[in-house]
């Protein structure tokens, strides 16, 4: 866990919610986390993935659910 907080390595955060995203970039802009953010499918506003740009924080999109007939 220290080499994660340290910035040695990336950690993956699954994320649904735009609260939780928000949470997430302000852990990566105060402690200085290397952060994925996966899944965020829940997001509807452009401007959390326009903050998530802003943070470097990559994103993981998925999984999309659909039907063919």
């Amino acid at each position: 866990m220290i080499l994660n907080l340290s910035g040695r390595f990336k950690m993956m955060f699954h994320v649904h919610k735009e609260d939780d995203i928000m949470i997430l970039i302000q852990l990566v802009r105060e402690f200085g986390i290397r952060a994925i953010a996966n899944h965020c499918c829940d997001v509807h506003k452009e401007e959390v993935f326009t903050e998530l740009k802003a943070s470097s924080v990559p994103i993981i999109y998925g999984p999309m659910h659909f039907h063919i007939r």
